[in-house]
Formats: structure tokens, C-alpha cells, sequence
């Protein structure tokens, strides 16, 4: 079990602003940036392999994740945005419905209105808007963020069979002992992904990544799991914030099943989206 329903909406929750915010190149101040530029306090006292293990016990000891075929999961959201001296608040839900072999559409609904929906499958993954019109990502940059994702939403697949490089290291967060993991892609211009687990419980306790837009700026994106719960035997977080730059969300889990019926119809793409991308293609 890996980092999505360890810590929900670590990727969920910043999918659409990493998958389609931009493809430039990174820099170096990436690194400063996640603060992994200093040498760790102490070497790590076991392995990659041993650690991912040790999370997986922790979180789903009857293989309930790793074995399901599919899976629902359905958040609300409550978003702070800071403007001015202003506190703006939202509220939206999310949607995510997963099916073997790595099919996965997430929707995000404002007032019971669709307002952006990432769909994968076939190795391929679209974005589709509120008015139903789809942009394939299909290839470079875009497509590897793209299978970042689906690797996270995938029960079966792990840090160590989604990324080349892992450096694990013991580092401390507010006095308490931490494993830290630094995920690095094969691609250069994807920055790392660093998580941090509790050396106690072998829970997540934070992620973080850069986000970089279409105008060259970037952020910090940090997720925060909290609230540990058992639901349908695995050990998930009801409660998840997000912080983005200024703008900060909080990810209430409502609804979590493990094997629903998913058919064929969740993840096809909507006749009028096809024909929309078709003349734009």
C-alpha cells in the first residue's frame, strides 16, 4: 500500500494543478525549496524495501488495499484562499473511482456541477472540462506526471516500482523521528516527491513536492495527513490539508469502498468531449 490511501489526498488533492500546470524545466532551487539541500542528522536504520513494508503492515495488514479490484472514494473540501487581507472560503467534492488495470476518473463537482475531471486509461489521460471538452495528454512531461499519478491510485504498485532513486534518511519534525524519502523520477523535469513517515507508528505525517505553472512561477505542495481511522479494515486519515502557495485546503473523507461494482461507462470519455478534441486536435 502506497501513498494515496496512506495519506489520501497527498497526490489527489494537487492532481490537477501537477498533471496541468506546465512543463518547464525545473531548477535548482527545487531542493531548497522541499529543504533537502542540508546533509540528514542520521542514517537511516533499515531499507527502502523494509520500510515500505513496514507501512504496508501498518496501514493494510490483510492485504484488503493491495488485493481490491476497485475502489470509490469521495472527499469534500473546504479551500482557503487568502486576497488581500481577505480570507476567500470555498467548498467542492471530489469523486475518485479506480478499476484494475490502472483506469481511474476523478471528478470534482462545485454546487452538483462537474467542474474538472482527470481520466486515465489505456496508458492515456485526458482533462476534461466543465463544459465536457477533453485535452489528451498523450505524450512527454505531461503523460510521465500523469503515470506518477496512476501509480499512487494503484494498490499494487509501490515507491519502489514507481521511481529509479529513493535516498531514505532519519530526520526530525517538531522533536519527533521521522524516515525521510526522497522520490525522484527519470524524468529531469519532474521534481522530487519527499515523504516523511513516523519511525513509531509508520504512518505518513507529510508530503511534499514543487508545483511549477505556465508562467515559470512555483510552489511548495505540501499534504498533511491526520485523524488515523480503520475503514473497511485499512488504516486511512479522515482528514487531510493541502497547502498550496497561499491557498490552503482541507480534504474530509466521506466515503471510502473497497470493491463497488465499476463499469466500462465510468471510464469512457463523453461523446461531445471526443468530437470537441477532434476538431481542435
Amino acid at each position: 500500500m502506497k501513498m494515496n490511501l496512506r495519506a489520501l489526498a497527498v497526490l489527489f488533492a494537487g492532481a490537477a494543478a501537477i498533471l496541468f500546470a506546465g512543463c518547464n524545466f525545473l531548477d535548482q532551487d527545487q531542493e531548497m525549496l522541499l529543504g533537502i539541500v542540508e546533509p540528514p542528522p542520521e542514517e537511516s536504520d533499515m531499507t527502502v524495501p523494509q520500510l515500505i513494508a513496514r507501512m504496508h503492515e501498518a496501514t493494510d495488514p490483510k492485504n484488503v488495499w493491495r488485493d481490491c479490484k476497485s475502489y470509490i472514494l469521495r472527499q469534500s473540501v473546504r479551500e482557503e484562499e487568502k486576497k488581500g487581507k481577505s480570507i476567500v472560503e470555498h467548498y467542492y467534492r471530489t469523486e475518485i473511482k479506480f478499476r484494475q488495470p490502472r483506469q481511474l476518473r476523478q471528478t470534482s463537482y462545485r454546487d452538483d456541477a462537474a467542474f474538472q475531471t482527470l481520466l486515465f486509461r489505456d496508458d492515456k489521460g485526458w482533462s476534461i472540462d466543465s463544459r465536457g471538452v477533453a485535452e489528451e495528454i498523450h505524450k512527454g512531461t505531461g503523460l510521465n506526471l500523469f503515470r506518477n499519478y496512476i501509480g499512487f491510485s494503484d494498490p499494487k504498485t509501490t515507491e519502489a516500482m514507481l521511481f529509479p532513486t529513493i535516498e531514505l534518511a532519519v530526520v526530525y519534525l517538531d522533536e519527533k523521528r521521522t524516515y525521510r524519502m526522497i522520490c525522484r523520477s527519470s524524468d529531469p523535469k519532474i521534481a522530487p516527491y519527499v515523504q516523511y513517515i513516523d519511525a513509531k507508528t509508520f504512518l505518513p505525517v507529510k508530503a511534499e513536492t514543487v508545483l511549477y505553472t505556465n508562467d515559470g512561477a512555483q510552489y511548495l505542495y505540501r499534504s498533511e495527513p491526520m485523524d488515523y481511522r480503520w475503514v473497511s479494515n485499512v488504516k486511512i486519515p479522515l482528514r487531510t490539508k493541502v497547502t498550496v502557495g497561499e491557498k490552503i485546503e482541507e480534504f474530509t473523507t466521506d466515503e471510502f469502498i473497497i470493491d463497488p461494482p465499476v463499469t466500462n461507462s465510468d471510464f469512457e470519455i463523453p461523446q461531445s468531449a471526443q468530437i470537441d478534441y477532434t476538431r481542435t486536435k
